[in-house]
């Protein structure tokens, strides 16, 4: 009797625990959250390009224009011809997996921010044709995977 009530408790165990997993979410929840503060950073957003971002949605499923990998981590952000205005969060850099930023055709202002140079992964960065400006930060010669660089239409100085 004993064994079988051992038995019975670790059946019941794992069939809650496959459960938990089954309904978890299959992204990551803190990066949907740097989604959403990179979302803080946005003064104008006029159409509504960004309204499927919220704080209860489905980061791989329901958030316009960014892509997951098969692990759940953001991969590509792709955001291009949206007139969006504001800054460029340094959130962002919290993306480890992140492999395409494309925001060109916006408004943006500011420079990149220094945090991005965490982006590891990053292999194309596209902000050309917005209103960005400064130096051209040197870690984007240090980006080991980096192979598409478009910075042009912007207000930078500098050299690469």
């Amino acid at each position: 009797q004993p064994n079988t009530m051992k038995r019975v408790h670790l059946f019941l165990v794992l069939v809650n625990f496959i459960y938990y997993i089954s309904s978890s979410p299959c992204y990551s929840i803190e990066e949907r959250d740097i989604l959403l503060q990179f979302k803080d950073g946005i003064s104008d957003d006029p159409y509504n390009s960004l309204a499927s971002w919220v704080s209860d949605g489905d980061l791989c499923n329901t958030f316009n224009r960014v892509t997951c990998n098969p692990d759940g981590f953001v991969d590509k952000i792709v955001l291009w011809n949206t007139s969006l205005a504001g800054t460029l969060t340094p959130a962002l850099s919290g993306l480890t997996s992140l492999r395409v930023l494309t925001l060109f055709g916006n408004r943006f202002t500011g420079n990149l921010p220094l945090d991005y140079s965490k982006l590891q992964t990053l292999w194309k960065i596209n902000v050309s044709s917005n209103a960005l400006s400064g130096f051209i930060p040197e870690f984007i010669g240090d980006l080991p995977n980096l192979r598409l660089l478009d910075l042009s239409k912007n207000g930078f100085a500098g050299e690469i």
